[in-house]
């Protein structure tokens, strides 16, 4: 991101700190409740590592769409970036993660409209 940001400077004026401060809030928002999960896991139930990363790939999901959906992380013209860049058949599942990731959005799922 770095070097694309460096090669890009003067050409693209892009804020690098713009959404820096609300990444850092996903990631230890997400990270608190995985790094609970673990330590329970590991200590108490004595589980192995393959053993927990099913149940630590579920908390991960779960936590990081709760934290993205209260922070409002994406929005309705994020999707309609991703909307133009996927083919066709990958509109509909695209459509469902709009409705659960971005705030507000009810109502029912049309891929095609």
């Amino acid at each position: 991101m770095t070097l694309g940001w460096w090669t890009l400077r003067r050409s693209l004026q892009v804020p690098l700190a713009h959404g820096l401060s609300k990444a850092l809030l996903v990631a230890i928002l997400t990270a608190a409740p995985l790094a609970v999960v673990d330590y329970g896991l590991a200590t108490n139930l004595h589980l192995s590592p393959l053993s927990r990363l099913p149940i630590l790939v579920i908390v991960f999901a779960l936590s990081y769409l709760i934290v993205c959906r209260q922070l409002s992380v994406f929005t309705e013209a994020d999707f309609e970036l991703l909307e133009n860049a996927v083919p066709r058949f990958l509109l509909h599942p695209l459509k469902l993660l709009e409705r659960l990731f971005v705030r507000g959005l009810t109502g029912p799922v049309n891929a095609y409209a």
